[in-house]
């Protein structure tokens, strides 16, 4: 009993399902004895990668949500500081400390924290990232700008969280910020 194997037909015609039902009858005449089972390529990758898809959907929404958090932490954090150390703002002011020399030192205590925590998260994102690509048979190469690019968003981020806080202490008058302590 004779066995073949088509592997796949180019089709570039409207009429896919008169094209489908030619193979079909070739292949009839052809092999008797065997079915003739098809699908379409690009439907079959379509299935395949459809997970993959409502994964990155799920995780890129899920990210968006934990950024928004971390940025309402940062924000609570940054006025906490401000509210702490409110009375040496005033002093600095009083010295004769520029508006944006306080706002770059207290914005420097978020940054560092941002900085901190992406030392150990960089070469653990790289790790969980090759492990992930390598699953499949065709990837792209990993780069170094993949991982630092976050990094750098994240610090403008931070910078715009915490920036309107400490803009807004730092350009207030030292009069106030002394007669609240």
């Amino acid at each position: 009993m004779p066995t073949c194997t088509l592997r796949t037909a180019k089709v570039n015609s409207t009429d896919i399902k008169g094209d489908v039902d030619k193979v079909s009858g070739v292949w009839s005449q052809l092999f008797p004895e065997s079915s003739f089972d098809y699908f379409f390529l690009d439907e079959f990758y379509d299935h395949q990668y459809k997970k993959d898809r409502q994964f990155g959907r799920i995780f890129g929404w899920f990210s968006f949500l934990a950024i928004v958090i971390a940025c309402l932490g940062l924000f609570g954090l940054t006025a906490y500081t401000v509210a702490r150390r409110t009375k040496e703002i005033g002093v600095r002011k009083v010295l004769g400390a520029a508006p944006i020399g306080i706002a770059g030192l207290l914005t420097w205590e978020g940054v560092s924290l941002l900085l901190c925590s992406a030392l150990p998260a960089l070469p653990l994102a790289y790790w969980m990232t090759r492990e992930w690509v390598n699953g499949y048979a065709f990837r792209a190469p990993l780069t170094w700008w993949q991982f630092v690019l976050p990094v750098f968003l994240l610090i403008i981020i931070t910078l715009f969280t915490t920036g309107y806080l400490t803009f807004q202490v730092a350009t207030r008058s030292p009069v106030q910020s002394l007669k609240e302590e």
